[in-house]
Formats: C-alpha cells, structure tokens, sequence
C-alpha cells in the first residue's frame, strides 16, 4: 500500500519541473521586449496564494513556481479509502460498522482501515465453492437454485424481483415498471411508459431529458472527456453515442495520464527510473509504486528558521531544508535538480509525528535555491501558508522523497532519524 498522504503524482509534469527550474537558475527564459505577462499563458495558473484545490484524489496548491508565476502544484495524492474533496483528503466511507454484505458472489464484511475509515473487506468468494452470496439477513454462501429465485447469479441478468438496480429509466423510458424475463437473461419493457409531454423540449418528472433541454448536462457530467450529448427519444435517458472517451476504456485520451494497460509510450525508465513495471490505477493516473529510483537518501535538515519561529496567521514563512543525496546533490557545487526528488516544507499539531498522523500536517512544494552553492548538499526553500493561530503552537519540518512522492523522509533541526522533539517549534500570532 503506499504511504499514506504522500504517493501523490507529478506525472507528465516532470519535464515542466525542469523546465521551470531552468528559468529559475536564469538558464531560459523570456526577452526583455516582451510585453505580455508570461504567467498568463501558464495552463496550470492560479489566483491565490496557498488556496487548494483536487485533480481527481491529488491534492493541489496554488504555490509560487521557480518561473515566479502562481500555479497549481501536486502536494499530496489521498490513500485508499480517502477521496479528495475541496482540497483536503476526506474519508470515503462505504458501508455501515459491523455489518455483511454481498458484492457479486461475495461476502464482505465492513472494516476500519488505518485511516479510520470503512470500507468492504473480502471475506468468502462464495462463487469459489459453486454457490452464491445472500445477504437476506447476515450475508453468507448458500447453493443457488438458478433462474427463478430471486437471486441475481452469473451470468443471469437479472433474476424476478433482483433487478440489479437497473429500472424503466436507464432502458430509456420516462417511467414505469420494469420487470425481468423468464430466462433471466433479459429485461421485460412492456410495463414501462414514455413521458407524456415528452418532444415539448422542457424536462418535466419523470423526464430525465427533452430534446435539447438537458438540465445542464453534458458529456463530461455522464463520465466522458468531451463530445455531444444528447436526449433519447422516449427522454427517458440520455444518448451517449457521441460523447468521446472516458477514464477505463482501455485508450489513453483527454486528461488521462493513461488507460489500463495504455500508457502513452511511458515506463520507469522514461521517467527517470532505473527499472520497475510502470502501472496505471482505476483513475487512469501512472502508478510508480513500482519502479525503481536511482537516488538514494543520505541526510537532511531543516536551515532555515532554526529552532523556532514566530509569524502572523495566513502569511507566508519561506522554509528551507539542506538535502544531500548519494550521486546527485554531489555533481556540483551549484543546484542539481532531478523530476524524481520533490522537496516540501509544512506544518502540523505541536508534538505530532508526520508519520503517524499523515492527515493532520499539510505540505507545500519547495525548490532549488540557485544562490547556495555547496560540494555535496542541495538547499531548497518553500513558502509555508501560515496555518490558523487558535492552534497554535505547531510543528514544522521539511520531507524530500526521491522516488516522485512514492516514499518520505522526514526532516527535523538534528538531521537525524526524524523526531518531533526536534521539530522546528511555530508560534502563530492572529
């Protein structure tokens, strides 16, 4: 399982990070005849200082890049079990404690994952032992008698009164009853209704859609990446048939980083890795947990404030850490950036370990300081968004990973194994 909070993805953006690093050292950048604003043509531009926002389960933060413009950088990917929403990872809750349930032909039991939130756990395939999940009463195996027991099974359809959650609606009708063949391998329409104002052009119940009035849905609200949608004769669904490419069908297209098993020509080794197997997760984002970093961690520590500091809630205290990594930081003396090592500074409850409670620290993206110069360290510097002074006092710290965000250290005062007695110590005044 990844490490919670911090497997978030930089993917298909680490060759703007260098980039962009380049512009900060003054290596490329723009003419003095230019007169637009340069940070206007940035794709990934944002308005406020350290506000946060959620690309799929990624936490991003409006931070200031090495280019000097606002833009919207990746901080931490939610673990299993946690979505995130308005810019923070929330549990995902699935089910009720202490209860069974049958997912297909299998009991699951509900269960508190480290995070503490729920989520179904496998406990029996019943399918394993020929036979079927029941969840009646307390779910469980038992031998099915086929078509005609109300028990939807493979490969039925359907089966009597078990419909599997299908309806009139998604058969395209406005309403109505919709009820299962005697085959179980077919839905019965003939009690199903079309709406009685439908082709009025305005959606009135049990109407999903009519004609072009869609209620304000569009492809993308239906899980597509673009196209045109459209109402289904009866406005009893929407029509689909020209919407284009959703996250799952097996071809990489629109905002993915890719799809199953297309990963738009990437692999470990593409990406800076030594080896490994490249994957793509259910979210159609690359996966690197399996890839293998050239780089290995030697020391790091925070600079800068040291030990302690003082500052007004929501402003900014740059932070820096001094970072030294086996066979990169020693190249030379001036930075020696790499897309694999990403660098945060953040803040969290006063004596809390980062570690044990991942959810309660919040980190900002930190860059190369191209001013220090030193034969085997790196110096990096982030701006932390000063949290809420009714909290006070926090804790603040520095972490690099040098896998993409697969993995952490942790860095306190002492350069040591991380402890939070050695925590830079924050005062927060209103």
């Amino acid at each position: 399982m990844k490490e919670a909070t911090t497997a978030h993805i930089r993917p298909l953006g680490l060759l703007l990070t260098l980039v962009q690093g380049l512009i900060g050292l003054g290596l490329v950048g723009c003419s003095d005849d230019d007169t637009q604003d340069p940070c206007e043509q940035v794709e990934s531009r944002c308005d406020t200082l350290g506000s946060k926002s959620c690309e799929g389960d990624t936490i991003l933060v409006c931070g200031r890049a090495p280019s000097g413009c606002l833009e919207w950088l990746p901080s931490d990917r939610c673990p299993t079990g946690l979505a995130c929403f308005g810019g923070s990872c929330v549990c995902d809750d699935e089910c009720v404690p202490d209860t069974t349930g049958c997912e297909g032909n299998t009991v699951v039991q509900c269960a508190v994952t480290s995070d503490g939130c729920l989520l179904w756990e496998e406990m029996v395939d019943c399918a394993a032992s020929e036979m079927s999940c029941d969840d009646t009463e307390d779910a469980t195996c038992v031998v099915g008698a086929g078509c005609g027991n109300d028990l939807l099974e493979p490969p039925e359809l359907c089966d009597g009164t078990d419909l599997g959650g299908h309806d009139c609606l998604e058969q395209g009708f406005g309403g109505g009853v919709l009820s299962c063949n005697s085959s179980c391998d077919g839905f019965d329409t003939t009690a199903c209704v079309p709406s009685p104002d439908c082709g009025n052009g305005t959606i009135e119940p049990p109407e999903v859609c009519d004609g072009s009035d869609l209620g304000g849905a569009d492809c993308q609200s239906e899980g597509f990446h673009g196209g045109e949608l459209a109402c289904r004769a009866n406005c009893g669904a929407f029509d689909t048939s020209a919407c284009d490419g959703f996250c799952g069908d097996g071809t990489l297209n629109g905002p993915e980083q890719c799809d199953t098993n297309d990963l738009g020509g990437e692999t470990c080794e593409t990406l800076g890795f030594i080896s490994g197997a490249l994957l793509c997760d259910a979210g159609c984002l690359l996966d690197m947990t399996q890839c293998s970093s050239p780089w290995q961690m030697s020391s790091c520590w925070i600079e800068a404030p040291s030990p302690m500091a003082t500052a007004q809630e929501s402003s900014l205290l740059p932070i820096t850490g001094q970072v030294s990594i086996v066979g990169l930081t020693d190249q030379s003396n001036g930075p020696n950036p790499d897309p694999l090592v990403w660098v945060d500074v953040g803040a969290g409850p006063d004596g809390s370990d980062p570690v044990q409670s991942p959810a309660t620290w919040t980190w900002y993206p930190a860059f190369p300081l191209s001013s220090f110069n030193h034969p085997s360290d790196d110096r990096y510097e982030g701006d932390l968004l000063v949290p809420p002074a009714a909290a006070s006092p926090y804790d603040y710290a520095v972490r690099v990973s040098v896998d993409a965000g697969q993995s952490w250290s942790y860095c306190d005062l002492n350069g040591g194994s991380y402890s939070p007695a050695d925590a830079g110590d924050l005062t927060v005044i209103p």
